[in-house]
């Protein structure tokens, strides 16, 4: 569906060839919660905080790389919490995407489609074990 073309400024006319649109896979999600809640919660809450690696603390945490980032502070019964995530843990995929740096995880948790309820799968490398953890999304209106 577009949502606006851009057309120039106020002394050109017609479109610059422009466009932007929202997926119908997205719209089609959108009006089936519509009609089923009247309404859409993409307020959520996952209870984390992480930093980029850099090499220092990757090569003091015994982590071969500076990609992914590290688990800086978890709120106490927050999903995260739930999930099993701890301090120190480094988060090196969500959802089968490679993390490189926080924008990353800001990018697939915000700029994604996302709502509450949905299921995030976090990979995971703790101490030299790398493992998966399963977070749900939480309403931040319940907390």
């Amino acid at each position: 569906m577009n949502t606006f073309i851009y057309t120039g400024s106020r002394y050109s006319e017609g479109s610059v060839g422009i466009g932007f649109a929202i997926p119908i896979n997205r719209i089609s999600r959108l009006l089936e919660d519509l009609k089923k809640y009247h309404t859409i919660d993409r307020d959520f809450w996952i209870g984390v905080k992480v930093q980029n690696l850099d090499d220092v603390i990757a090569r003091k945490m015994g982590f071969s790389s500076t990609d992914g980032v590290l688990v800086r502070h978890i709120d106490r019964g927050s999903p995260a919490d739930k999930a099993g995530m701890h301090l120190g843990d480094i988060i090196t995929e969500i959802n089968d995407v490679k993390i490189t740096s926080d924008k990353d995880v800001f990018e697939i948790v915000y700029g994604t489609d996302l709502r509450v309820g949905d299921k995030l799968s976090f990979a995971i490398w703790r101490d030299g074990t790398r493992f998966k953890l399963i977070l749900e999304l939480v309403s931040l209106k319940n907390n």
